[in-house]
């Protein structure tokens, strides 16, 4: 994968756009297989129910999925470039920016909380500080990696989850690939919202005047707080778009 769709991950269908190629033949194949299967099952179907078989239906979802199959590259483009633009207009990247600048600082705030690499850790409190700190720094990064790579994977399998649409019995296999693709392309979005909320609490401002990330206890509070946001993103928006309580 390249690195770039780490960063933005409108880049997708332009990185695998050899890979998309090829699952569009297979798609392309399935068709051979799947229209006849469908109208086979019509038929059979009308004949236990005594009702004439329900083409019009059938031929709905045969245009439907040929045009999304010709026109998939460019639909997938749009619904990335919309779920990044809801990201940002949440949390711009300035924000952002600011935001792991303030949570992750050392404790003398005036470096960044990966100078603990280059200081030697000669006490217990220190190590706590700099493994908790690592963890949270890490996190975001895993999950945009995460959501990288499920994202290429559903881009991927697109043609063919389109194709299973045509018939019925498939069509589960289109409904979840649509809804795994909404639900992992706003993790962006429900993290900065979050964030967005957390920054507005202001943890970072103690009673002293000097901020929790200058204490010992204060900067474990503030990476396992924002580990928690970063972790639970996926499951709010599971949660979230599923309509689950």
């Amino acid at each position: 994968m390249n690195p770039s769709v780490l960063i933005d991950i409108t880049q997708i269908p332009t990185q695998l756009s050899g890979l998309i190629s090829i699952t569009n033949s297979i798609a392309i194949a399935m068709l051979a297989f799947i229209i006849p299967y469908t109208l086979l099952e019509l038929n059979i179907q009308a004949m236990g129910s005594k009702a004439p078989p329900s083409y019009g239906s059938f031929l709905v979802r045969a245009i439907v999925a040929l045009a999304c199959l010709v026109a998939y590259r460019q639909l997938y483009t749009l619904f990335l470039t919309v779920a990044q633009a809801m990201s940002f207009a949440v949390l711009s990247e300035q924000e952002w920016g600011n935001f792991l600048v303030k949570s992750f600082s050392a404790p003398d705030a005036q470096s960044p909380i990966l100078s603990w690499l280059t200081h030697p850790l000669n006490s217990v409190q220190a190590i706590i500080l700099f493994l908790s700190s690592l963890i949270a720094v890490t996190a975001k990064d895993v999950v945009i990696m995460l959501q990288a790579c499920f994202l290429s994977l559903l881009f991927a399998f697109g043609p063919i989850a389109i194709v299973c649409a045509i018939s019925e019995r498939t069509a589960a296999v289109t409904r979840g690939c649509i809804a795994n693709s909404f639900q992992i392309a706003l993790w962006s979005f429900f993290l900065r919202l979050v964030v967005l909320v957390w920054l507005t609490l202001n943890p970072l401002s103690g009673n002293t005047g000097t901020g929790w990330a200058n204490d010992f206890l204060g900067i474990p509070t503030v990476n396992v707080s924002f580990l928690v946001m970063v972790l639970g993103t996926p499951i709010l928006t599971a949660r979230l778009i599923s309509g689950e309580s």
